[in-house]
């Protein structure tokens, strides 16, 4: 069964979902910027962050969902890493 991403990728074509990819991190950037200077709303960097997500989803069937997994588990890992050794408990 096709998924919903690949269905819009179907409807839409790869090159504009790419386009939708920009425009929603895009989106997200200017949100963010906004709450950093008092002027925006967390509801607002939410609803981004869903749309940024949703078309990472996209992003994942456009570039190798697998590949892009694997890269995801090897970051993690060297994040948790990097996390450890600045943990100190207070």
């Amino acid at each position: 069964m096709e998924s919903i991403y690949e269905r819009a990728i179907e409807t839409w074509g790869g090159e504009a979902q790419m386009d939708m990819i920009i425009e929603e991190c895009s989106e997200l950037i200017v949100a963010l910027q906004r709450l950093k200077r008092g002027r925006g709303r967390v509801e607002l960097v939410q609803d981004e962050v869903a749309d940024v997500l949703i078309m990472a989803e996209q992003a994942k069937v456009l570039f190798g969902a697998d590949d892009i997994e694997r890269i995801v588990a090897r970051k993690l890992a060297r994040l948790e890493t990097r996390v450890a050794l600045s943990y100190s408990p207070r």
